[in-house]
């Protein structure tokens, strides 16, 4: 019975050491990129998606972390080579915004999944930094191409009469 506990053991131990931590889990890889870059632990809100499910979000996978009081300013290329090799080959640049004026960075990654779409937002301001990785669903990819559509049309003088 000893060798067969010891041997479990044994096998778990190695098939734990041979996996990365992170390998399967991007928002923890760019949590943990962003907070070796700015020096503090974030502040997690667990079981947000348990939360939304009351809201008209609901059935949205959601993962938020902020960091508070940073002392750092994070520009887009410090956000940017904080992500290098952070996320793989699947997530694609999607928005880059650089607002010198006020010292707010943001920038979205966007990876297909299935007929979902997961974006991994990371923006930096003056003393904060949030990192937020959602799914847009088809239906709501759809609500937002049409929206955009139709603010286009507003701006435009189209929609003014």
């Amino acid at each position: 019975m000893k060798r067969i506990l010891l041997t479990s053991a044994l096998v778990l131990a190695i098939c734990a050491a041979a996996t990365p931590l992170h390998a399967e889990d991007p928002f923890n890889t760019t949590v943990d990129r962003i907070a070796g870059r700015v020096g503090k632990r974030p502040l997690r809100i667990p079981f947000l998606s348990a939360l939304l499910f009351f809201t008209p979000a609901r059935g949205t996978h959601v993962h938020l972390a902020t960091f508070e009081d940073v002392n750092t300013q994070l520009s887009l290329k410090d956000l940017e080579s904080s992500m290098q090799g952070a996320l793989g080959p699947e997530w694609h640049p999607f928005v880059k915004v650089d607002s010198r004026g006020d010292h707010e960075s943001t920038l979205i990654y966007a990876k297909a999944e299935g007929s979902e779409m997961r974006l991994m937002v990371i923006t930096a301001e003056s003393e904060e930094v949030t990192v937020v990785q959602v799914d847009v669903p088809k239906s709501a990819q759809e609500r937002w191409m049409s929206d955009a559509g139709s603010e286009a049309h507003h701006h435009h003088g189209d929609g003014d009469g």
